[in-house]
């Protein structure tokens, strides 16, 4: 009864729930069999009908959710699934930002319009989901005073603040099911005077809840970076600014893992990487990139940048990539989508495609690149910012054997704070895993 009167009146995945459990009976119930049909034929149309409208109206991401749903309840259909990627590489939006505010563009050049100006804005992220956007807003105080770290709905609705002590260099990690993010806290440090702890914090957004998870190291946490399961969280861990008056705080930087089950904290790099700036999980599986960078002589030779590949389950390590007097890499490499293959820049200009098992594409693109590198959301495209963003970004097509190139002006703000694109989430959506070292199943933070 509760299935049919669902269906009744429109609510179509209510309906479907219902129905599917009675169905799954056995045979002597065909009349729920056929409403489940039914049920599933309406639910269907209705995404088909909110699609069209989307598309008429280039409203992109309603449109994109709509066939995704689809599409994940008629997996078969090539049709279908063709129609979603071509959104997704053609019309899928670019979040950037522009004189501290929010703005979307098409990857094709088109639809740029204001998402919000309500707040500073810089380093947007979008979520998994790309349903929202977080994104850091700078005080007046500068690089020198705490920034607030906000989320806003991707139609520019309901910007909320959920901290004011995001470190202004911050980058927002959202956990894969868009639940939690992670950020660098200087809640315990006084950037006026460098002392105190750099602490990554967790946030709750449906509770609002703020948890401080790795000042019980004694040590600075910066660039905190999810696993695909959610169960953990790896960032770098460095001496504070106050490391000789801190017990057990002496050594150079490694890559930490939290455990968040249990609270506990591993160094999975140990000693290998002690100038080792920024870590990114893959989205399916227990490899990790590594981003390390030397500061070099006095403003003498110029430092060097490594890019290595760590194991999460054993900590083994593997080299990829060393490239003296390399652009800034904070924002290199980036994931695929489905961690199939990762990006990153081999120098100024040349972009490098990696796949899990060593093969690699380089990519001259004979442009002046600024470091920071996005995938398209599905995984078929990158956006290579410009050094200057007066200049056109790059956009490299992988569709064919041979990649193609194109240009995309995207005026982004270059300088702190900066406004860097993203096209593609930095955290892709949950997708099926290789069993991991730290289990499956997704938890809640420790209390």
């Amino acid at each position: 009864r509760r299935g049919v009167a669902a269906l009744g009146t429109g609510r179509h995945d209510e309906a479907i729930a219902a129905l599917a459990s009675v169905a799954a009976d056995g045979p002597g119930h065909a009349d729920a069999a056929d409403l489940l049909a039914e049920a599933r034929r309406l639910r269907a149309a209705g995404f088909r009908r909110r699609a069209d409208a989307a598309e008429a109206g280039h409203d992109w991401l309603a449109a994109e959710a709509a066939l995704a749903a689809l599409a994940a309840a008629e997996p078969a259909d090539r049709a279908l699934a063709d129609r979603l990627a071509a959104l997704r590489r053609h019309h899928a939006p670019i979040v950037f930002a522009r004189g501290q505010a929010l703005y979307l563009l098409g990857p094709d050049g088109g639809d740029e319009h204001l998402l919000t100006d309500a707040v500073p804005a810089s380093r947007p992220i979008w979520s998994p989901d790309r349903s929202r956007i977080a994104f850091v807003s700078p005080t007046g105080g500068g690089r020198r005073s705490p920034a607030a770290l906000y989320v806003v709905d991707a139609d520019g609705r309901n910007p909320t603040r959920l901290s004011g002590t995001a470190h202004p260099n911050a980058v927002p990690a959202w956990s894969a099911d868009g639940a939690r993010i992670a950020y660098a806290s200087v809640a315990a440090y006084d950037l006026a005077a460098d002392t105190g702890l750099i602490a990554v914090h967790l946030v709750d957004l449906a509770t609002g809840r703020d948890a401080d998870v790795t000042s019980i190291t004694g040590r600075d946490a910066v660039t905190p970076t999810w696993s695909p399961t959610g169960d953990r969280l790896a960032f770098v861990s460095r001496p504070s600014a106050a490391a000789s008056d801190r017990a057990g705080a002496a050594g150079l930087g490694h890559v930490a893992v939290l455990d968040l089950a249990s609270g506990t904290i591993a160094n999975l790099s140990g000693d290998r990487l002690p100038d080792v700036v920024r870590v990114i999980w893959s989205p399916t599986g227990d490899r990790l990139l590594a981003f390390a960078r030397s500061r070099g002589i006095d403003g003498g030779m110029p430092g060097v940048t490594r890019l290595l590949e760590l194991g999460a389950a054993d900590g083994s390590l593997t080299p990829i990539a060393d490239v003296a007097d390399a652009v800034n890499g904070g924002w290199s490499p980036a994931w695929a989508p489905d961690g199939a293959r990762y990006a990153f820049l081999d120098g100024p200009s040349t972009l490098v495609v990696r796949d899990r098992t060593g093969g690699e594409t380089r990519i001259e693109t004979a442009a002046a690149l600024s470091g920071a590198v996005t995938w398209s959301p599905d995984g078929r495209a990158l956006l290579l910012a410009a050094a200057d963003p007066t200049d056109p970004s790059v956009l490299v097509d992988l569709t064919n054997p041979t990649p193609t190139l194109g240009n995309l002006a995207v005026p982004f703000d270059p300088e702190w704070p900066t406004g860097t694109p993203q096209w593609g989430p930095l955290t892709a959506p949950p997708l099926p895993v290789d069993p991991t070292a730290g289990g499956e199943a997704p938890v809640t933070p420790p209390p």
